[in-house]
């Protein structure tokens, strides 16, 4: 493949070097230019932009069972590739300065051919050596697997466009649409990534179509590259020939323009960023429910960048300012509403933003000489936004603030929109003079909702304490909160009655609670109740002698602690410090303080510290780390449950709590144990709680247990709650190769 590629695009500099265009430029000029010449040049953008989507689940996918951590590798892909493709847009603008078309082409065409040497992509033998940060780990990873290719797609789009623009192919008065195009190759890729690739073809197959599909988009770009040098426009429009382009009058300098090209693409990035987050964590913690909003920001620019552009962006930004307020009141009070109605106004909120920025990004526009520059600073704008949301907000905000400032933005912005109409320049009659008065009024009210906007917002929910707090009906008190690159985490002490007791919260996740008065104090509590199933595979593994170290992936607020023994040694591994830092204040929870037995905790992902420990060292090895929307898949393939059993003692069992009310994971552990020859009970406690269990603060949950022999089980295998895993006709065992979330969706 490489040797091939590398061949054809040597053979490719030459046939350009020697076309006729070279010797003769006239003779592209008599001809008769294609009708369907823009379709070649969409379907190439649509190709690069499909691919670049794809590439990023699918690398993140490679390096997590490397460097575990799977929020942590996800957001530093994320990083990456936000900057590879801004480089790549700074590149293709550089490029497009180049005076001759013939050398812009041969210097994309060497950049393919370097590429293809690359491919396929992966990761390889010899990865580098360990270091201190695991976002640079991440970064080396996928600049070793992917980093080339990558930057090479990124140059695509502004490149191609720019190209066709200079060309006198129908349609090249209007380069914006082929930018539409673009957006909508990346939809594509956003939803056909998971619902179609992901479920038929593991990552081995995936990377060899993701390589092939790049020799498509290399043989569509080199022909793009021929049409525009046989086909070049007879006057370049590079003094406002482009009819369709509209230059703002306001806005005469470039600087001024470039930074409110920056602001109008800054603004909806970290208002999606914003919006996701919120979403997924305090709203609908549903496993995929981040590609919503992302859909929604790339359905926004292919509308913003369509024939019904001003229409729909100004009837969105007079949304703006009475979703703001609704949002802002849901967000201040914490209504219990129905979630899908909260879900549709942050999302109706994010469409109408997103829209009244990108609309504006339309009106300002630049003429196609500087069509990449105007792409250049877009990419600027939305790395801005994303650099905003995942490295400066977390470390300046306690809460999620940085959503509420988008917020903000789009009500001012949302108001300049309604103030931009276009008016006479003169005003020769009354009806005029009330018009341009109207538009000196609307601009004051976007300024006034960009001042109200924090308000109606929720700036900053720690100010709610100084608020009247009867919205908080079961007395809460908040007594910490951090925030860490993995989320927002939470210790509120509620009370009812002559009852109380601390919560750990992350998101709408319960990690933890403890009743703070003794005895109650001292007992296990939600999913790990000793009538539950928890209890019940504790009080196995204490009724053996030989019962000694237990290894517990999830630490939460130390709850699984009180289960220890004398001469009993518990190890927790727990990925986020903060975690660990909340469990072990003896002012938030004593669970780990008042052990009877041996605690310690290992900070990191469980199967990249667990492979330090020697092997047949665990007589128990419990999971909890599949609550959550965003489950750690790299912990329940078969190469996860395969080191577990290295780590496992001859007789040790390997629990998993498997409760999450979006995914049904049994399916998972019962294909898996099915395959390297283990056997498997399940207990699902899920039937009606009493009062005492209420009181004591029982939750339902579910359990599932492998081991390598039915004797194993012990007195589990006689217990009639606990039942063998069954197997789902079918069903494809997960490993690091193959993964399927759809396919175990509770729908």
């Amino acid at each position: 493949m490489r040797s091939a590629t590398a061949g054809i695009s040597i053979c490719f500099i030459e046939a350009v070097s020697k076309h006729p265009l070279r010797t003769n430029p006239k003779l592209s000029i008599r001809s008769e230019a294609p009708v369907h010449g823009w379709l070649i040049f969409a379907a190439a953008t649509l190709c690069s932009a499909s691919l670049l989507f794809v590439a990023q689940p699918m690398v993140g996918k490679l390096i997590l069972p490397h460097l575990g951590g799977g929020p942590a590798v996800w957001t530093s892909c994320m990083l990456f590739f936000q900057t590879v493709l801004l480089a790549g847009y700074l590149c293709a603008h550089l490029v497009s300065l180049i005076n001759k078309p013939v050398i812009q082409l041969g210097l994309y065409i060497l950049l393919l051919g370097a590429a293809a040497l690359t491919l396929p992509i992966g990761l390889p033998e010899t990865l580098p050596d360990a270091v201190d940060s695991p976002a640079i780990r991440t970064i080396q990873f996928a600049a070793m697997g992917i980093g080339l290719p990558f930057f090479v797609l990124s140059m695509a789009s502004p490149l191609l466009q720019f190209w066709f623009a200079r060309s006198r192919l129908p349609g090249s008065g209007n380069p914006y649409g082929i930018y539409i195009a673009s957006n909508i190759g990346s939809l594509l890729a956003l939803v056909g990534y998971p619902v179609v690739i992901e479920p038929l073809w593991p990552m081995s197959s995936q990377t060899i179509g993701w390589t092939w599909m790049g020799l498509v988009f290399a043989i569509l770009a080199l022909t793009c590259g021929v049409l525009a040098l046989r086909y070049p426009a007879t006057v370049m429009p590079t003094n406002g020939e482009t009819p369709t382009v509209v230059e703002e009058p306001t806005l005469s300098n470039r600087w001024v323009q470039r930074f409110s090209w920056l602001v109008f693409s800054f603004v909806p990035s970290t208002l999606m960023l914003g919006t996701t987050h919120h979403l997924t964590s305090n709203i609908a913690p549903v496993p995929m429910f981040w590609t919503v909003p992302l859909a929604i920001y790339l359905l926004t620019f292919i509308v913003a960048f369509s024939a019904v552009s001003r229409v729909v962006s100004l009837f969105s930004a007079m949304l703006v300012a009475p979703l703001s307020a609704i949002v802002g009141w849901l967000i201040w009070s914490e209504t219990p509403s129905p979630m899908g109605w909260i879900s549709a106004a942050h999302l109706v909120l994010l469409w109408s933003g997103c829209m009244a920025c990108h609309g504006r990004l339309w009106a300002r526009r630049p003429k196609a000489d500087r069509l990449t520059e105007f792409y250049l600073f877009l990419s600027i704008g939305g790395a801005l936004g994303g650099v905003f949301n995942t490295v400066v907000a977390p470390q300046i905000f306690v809460n999620l603030t940085e959503y509420t400032i988008a917020i903000a933005l789009c009500c001012f912005f949302g108001g300049l929109r309604l103030g931009a109409l276009r008016l006479p320049k003169k005003s020769p009659n009354q009806t005029n003079r009330r018009l341009v008065q109207s538009r000196r009024i609307q601009y004051l009210a976007g300024l006034v909702l960009f001042v109200l906007a924090p308000i109606a917002a929720g700036v900053d929910q720690l100010l709610m304490p100084l608020l009247p707090s009867v919205h908080h009906a079961d007395d809460r008190t908040l007594l910490y909160a951090e925030r860490t690159f993995f989320g927002i985490y939470k210790v509120q002490q509620k009370k009812s009655g002559s009852g109380h007791w601390h919560e750990l919260w992350h998101g709408r996740t319960l990690h933890g609670m403890q009743y703070d008065q003794p005895p109650w104090s001292l007992a296990p509590t939600t999913y790990y109740f000793r009538s539950g199933p928890a209890g019940d595979i504790f009080s196995e593994m204490l009724s053996r002698p030989q019962f000694q170290h237990a290894a517990l992936v999830g630490l939460g607020a130390g709850t699984v602690a009180t289960y220890a023994a004398e001469n009993t040694h518990f190890t927790f591994f727990e990925l986020d410090p903060a975690v660990v830092r909340i469990a072990q204040d003896p002012k938030l929870f004593t669970y780990i303080t008042d052990s009877r037995g041996k605690v310690d905790v290992v900070t990191g992902d469980a199967r990249i510290t667990m492979q330090n420990v020697p092997d047949a060292q665990f007589d128990l090895i419990m999971l909890d780390a599949f609550g959550s929307d965003a489950i750690p898949v790299h912990l329940i393939t078969r190469e996860a449950i395969e080191l577990y059993l290295r780590k496992l003692k001859p007789h040790g069992l390997i629990a998993f709590h498997t409760t999450n009310w979006y995914l049904d994971l049994e399916p998972v552990l019962a294909a898996v144990s099915y395959q390297l020859g283990l056997v498997s009970l399940a207990r699902r406690d899920f039937g009606e709680l009493t009062s005492e269990d209420l009181r004591l603060a029982k939750y339902k949950s579910g359990w599932a247990i492998l081991t390598r022999t039915p004797e194993d089980f012990g007195a589990l295998a006689g217990n009639a709650l606990w039942t063998p895993l069954i197997s789902r006709e079918r069903f494809r065992p997960w490993t690091d190769d193959y993964s399927d979330l759809l396919e175990v969706f509770r729908w």
